[in-house]
């Protein structure tokens, strides 16, 4: 089922040409929109012991769009009232300074290989090792705890999920990490 919904809501934007709803409109608010309608359930597959991939990806692909810049370099007007908080945490998880534009040396604390805690947040964003982020996993667990909230940041294998979706992002573009969760999932759910 969850995957079935992932799959269509990425249908809209791969097929814009049949969907009238703009991206803009439906991300507008989304730190408030992804609180109210993921989290208990992220909550409550931790709780149960189920993995959250789905999950664990749109919160990497919302961190690549609150980057505020595209793929294609161009800017994206970011309407959303905690904007200034998620922001700089969402830059620093993806390598990308202020112009949206990766930074080599930040992107290699998102390799394959890479543990959630190495993911520093950079000076002068706030989190990190100098609140004591790094002890409990980094920029990843940091932003998690921002926009979601102690109890889901510290659900166990959430903040290593998330880092995991972050890194195959960091390789690769939003779609291609959106189509493969969504075959992901689709298989998973017909093989159980």
């Amino acid at each position: 089922m969850a995957a079935a919904r992932f799959l269509c809501v990425g249908l809209r934007f791969l097929l814009p040409r049949y969907i009238k709803d703009t991206l803009q409109r439906l991300a507008e608010d989304s730190s408030l929109k992804l609180l109210t309608t993921m989290r208990d359930a992220a909550l409550d597959n931790a709780a149960a012991g189920r993995p959250s991939p789905v999950f664990a990806a749109v919160v990497a692909l919302w961190c690549r769009y609150l980057v505020g810049v595209d793929e294609h370099g161009s800017g994206i007007a970011i309407r959303d009232p905690r904007l200034d908080e998620l922001q700089p945490l969402a830059r620093a998880l993806l390598g990308a300074g202020r112009n949206g534009r990766r930074r080599p040396l930040a992107v290699a604390s998102l390799e394959e290989g890479s543990r959630p805690e190495e993911a520093a947040v950079p000076p002068g964003a706030s989190g990190g090792a100098a609140s004591g982020g790094a002890a409990r996993g980094g920029a990843v667990f940091d932003f998690l705890r921002l926009a979601f909230g102690d109890d889901l940041a510290a659900a166990p294998g959430m903040t290593a999920a998330v880092h995991g979706m972050l890194v195959r992002l960091a390789g690769g573009s939003a779609r291609e990490l959106m189509a493969a969760v969504a075959e992901e999932a689709s298989a998973e759910e017909h093989s159980a």
